[in-house]
């Protein structure tokens, strides 16, 4: 072999290890470039299955706290009760709703509070004949008032021993919590809704660019944060009321923390799934405008 033959090939040589990393750069840039491309719907499948798998006890602790909330949530029914049970209920209930003088007692405390009203005029302190007129009309409506809340307050003693009948597990104490939750909830949605709208009408106003894409996607972040500030708006709500409506059942304080807790647990179960379809839906929607424009 030549001197000319040997160069040439040395030379060769060193182009290929200098090529080498441009070539492996290379092949790392299509690799992230096809992967990307790739994103979609099998990677957050794939993500999925990280955030499940493999299974933990604390893992399987939380699945089956969440199943049994939303098992608890919509298909659990308490017992039914004995029909003298549930006579006996009706007719203490009937008695408690229609306490002797508790109707007019709130009448007069009506009526009082209209006549306050109607002497209660700006500067009455320095009027005649209102700076007299309006410390009666108060004395009258203090007096109205202490007469109805010592009414309202045996009709609430009378309710709760009526309840007592039937026990907080009855299906009177269930329907009411479940009626107070979906109650919250609506509330929520209401407050999600209300701040949805006003924020894309804000987004409409203050859009200059015209960007459809750019609209959509913050007026579905808005949606996301509204609605995930709703609902547990709602569900701090609802946990709020709660106590006082177990309390009005009279358990015990075993049966009332037990029962406090499995319908908390319900509750963060049926909300947590809300939350989990808003975001499902809102990504998915996200990925197919992401394609559209592509």
């Amino acid at each position: 072999m030549t001197n000319s033959q040997a160069e040439e090939q040395q030379n060769a040589e060193d182009s290929n290890a200098e090529d080498s990393p441009r070539n492996n750069e290379r092949q790392v840039t299509q690799r992230e470039a096809a992967s990307q491309q790739g994103a979609g719907p099998s990677s957050i499948v794939v993500v999925a299955k990280k955030l499940v798998f493999p299974l933990t006890p604390k893992k399987i602790s939380i699945f089956s706290f969440y199943f049994l909330g939303i098992f608890l949530c919509l298909f659990a029914h308490p017992a039914p009760l004995p029909m003298e049970v549930v006579s006996e209920f009706s007719d203490r209930l009937h008695s408690a709703e229609h306490v002797p003088g508790l109707g007019e007692a709130e009448a007069v405390l009506m009526e009082a509070q209209m006549e306050l009203r109607d002497v209660h005029v700006w500067f009455w302190q320095h009027r005649h004949p209102y700076n007299t007129l309006v410390p009666e009309k108060r004395a009258l409506v203090k007096d109205a008032e202490r007469v109805w809340q010592g009414l309202e307050r045996q009709r609430q003693q009378q309710l709760r021993e009526a309840r007592a009948t039937v026990g907080v597990w009855s299906s009177f104490c269930v329907e009411g919590v479940r009626e107070l939750f979906w109650k919250s909830v609506e509330s929520g949605k209401m407050f999600a809704k209300r701040q949805t709208f006003w924020k894309g009408l804000w987004l409409v106003l203050e859009s200059r660019d015209g960007s459809i894409a750019k609209f959509l996607l913050d007026w579905a972040l808005a949606l996301v944060s509204n609605f995930t500030i709703g609902l547990i708006g709602a569900l701090i709500s609802f946990l709020w009321q709660m106590p006082s409506l177990i309390y009005s059942f009279a358990p015990d304080v075993f049966s009332g923390t037990l029962f406090f807790m499995l319908a908390a647990v319900a509750a963060v179960s049926m909300v947590l799934t809300y939350l989990l379809g808003i975001y499902s839906a809102t990504a998915g929607a996200v990925y197919c405008m992401a394609q559209v424009v592509k």
